[in-house]
């Protein structure tokens, strides 16, 4: 079932949920969009098998993708990874 609200080619929330989820894999469960920013968007997560609470953050779909995209969203995520705070998620794995 496609969301008859989105725009032609563009894909519906459920449907990058779908998506993200068969990525993931079985362990993950995909809940609920968190936000969307320039460049990606951060959903929730449940990881089944360590019983925690996870934000996934992916590169938003209708964001004009050129060749270096994959490269500047690793190299934001090494950044972030270098932080230390009570307010900042630890990044567990890019890929």
């Amino acid at each position: 079932m496609t969301d008859q609200s989105a725009p032609p080619g563009e894909r519906s929330d459920e449907d990058i949920r779908g998506r993200l989820a068969r990525a993931l894999g079985a362990q993950y469960e995909v809940r609920r969009l968190l936000g969307r920013g320039g460049f990606a968007e951060v959903y929730e997560a449940w990881d089944k098998q360590l019983e925690r609470r996870l934000a996934v953050k992916v590169l938003r779909p209708d964001v004009a993708w050129t060749s270096g995209m994959p490269a500047r969203f690793r190299q934001a995520a090494r950044a972030v990874a270098q932080l230390a705070h009570p307010n900042v998620l630890a990044i567990h794995f890019v890929g």
